[in-house]
């Protein structure tokens, strides 16, 4: 049997997405699938919560179960970082929907769609993953904005689907629109969209 675990890929596009992640409060960004986009998202907020003190980073999906698998995912890959990669990982403990890194105060939780998920909650950092095909874009997306407020982030991505995603993406929301600025990223005749505030 092959060896499950890989190592990371090493494409110019994704350390492009990270870029852009690093620098932009808001990040929206239509993927094509197969190209790591949500892995490397996962990945870039367990780098942001695991070795930054009194983060709270929020994954979310349409259900809580399918929030609560991204967590898997990114308890996978914290539990596969070699020593030699970085030796002083902090603890971390992953129960349902829920990963705590209590010796730096911060924490990864997995959310439903919604508009209550965030409230009164003050996130550090935000991604939804698969966001066209939610049911409660609207909600969910007034819900999130406030995070922009405390000088939080969010980075939201899908496949394609028509909706509120769809509406972003393609400058469909009038006066909202000059918001944003569009960024195409080519990698291996592949492209994603990435919206960012301009």
């Amino acid at each position: 049997m092959r060896n499950p675990v890989k190592r990371y890929p090493d494409w110019p596009f994704l350390k492009a997405l990270v870029e852009l992640w690093l620098q932009e409060q808001i990040l929206i960004v239509w993927k094509p699938r197969r190209m790591m986009i949500t892995w490397t998202m996962l990945c870039a907020h367990l780098w942001l919560a695991s070795l930054h003190p009194y983060v709270e980073a929020y994954i979310g999906a349409r259900k809580a179960d399918f929030s609560d698998k991204l967590l898997d995912k990114i308890k996978h890959v914290y539990s596969h970082i070699p020593q030699s990669v970085l030796p002083a990982l902090p603890r971390a403990t992953k129960t349902y929907c829920h990963m705590d890194f209590p010796d730096i105060s911060s924490a990864i939780y997995g959310v439903a769609q919604g508009g209550d998920q965030l409230r009164q909650e003050t996130a550090t950092a935000v991604f939804y993953d698969e966001f066209g095909f939610w049911e409660e874009t609207t909600e969910s997306w007034r819900a999130t904005l406030p995070t922009l407020v405390g000088g939080g982030r969010i980075c939201v991505v899908s496949t394609t689907a028509p909706g509120l995603f769809e509406d972003l993406v393609k400058g469909r929301l009038g006066e909202a629109d000059k918001l944003w600025e569009q960024a195409e990223i080519t990698y291996q005749d592949s492209e994603f969209t990435a919206i960012r505030t301009g």
